[in-house]
């Protein structure tokens, strides 16, 4: 083959490639539009999906740090030689549990047993209520976040403090 004959040829492979992208190139166009559609939704959905993983990490550290504060009130109430709760320590165990009740009533429903008017709830003694907060600390995991009921009724038991 000649050089006119390559050249040609070149010519005629680019001219009809110029053809084919002019014929194609509106379907292509839509392609990529709708394939930037489903990449902005895809990434939109693992963006909240990672909001929500976050969100909920961060719950579990206010739950823990929650914990951990009622495992301090537990090992301070059984290193005092007299098992008396002063006013502040009561004050200061509602307070505390008052403020992670946003986080909690993220996850489980709220169902604490609190009343006034009731004789046997009252008739608990410190100690009683101290057992039942150990035993709701010690039942509470990740998973089994409905023991935060009872360490919320504990609390406003001991709070009150009414006999």
């Amino acid at each position: 083959m000649k050089f006119t004959d390559w050249l040609l040829l070149v010519i005629f492979i680019i001219l009809e490639g110029q053809l084919l992208w002019y014929r194609y190139k509106p379907l292509y166009e839509k392609n990529k539009k709708v394939k930037g559609d489903e990449i902005l939704k895809s990434l939109a959905n693992k963006q909240k999906e990672d909001a929500l993983i976050v969100e909920r990490d961060k719950d579990i550290v206010s739950l823990d740090e929650y914990i951990s504060y009622i495992k301090d009130f537990l090992q301070k109430y059984h290193r005092s030689r007299n098992k008396k709760i002063s006013y502040r320590t009561r004050q200061d165990l509602l307070l505390t549990t008052i403020k992670v009740l946003p986080v909690i009533s993220k996850h489980i429903q709220l169902n604490y047993y609190y009343n006034l008017d009731d004789k046997e709830w009252y008739k608990l003694t410190d100690k009683d209520m101290i057992s039942l907060l150990e035993t709701a600390y010690n039942d509470y995991t990740h998973d089994n976040l409905d023991s935060l009921n009872t360490i919320i009724s504990a609390a406003l038991r001991l709070r009150d403090d009414k006999r």
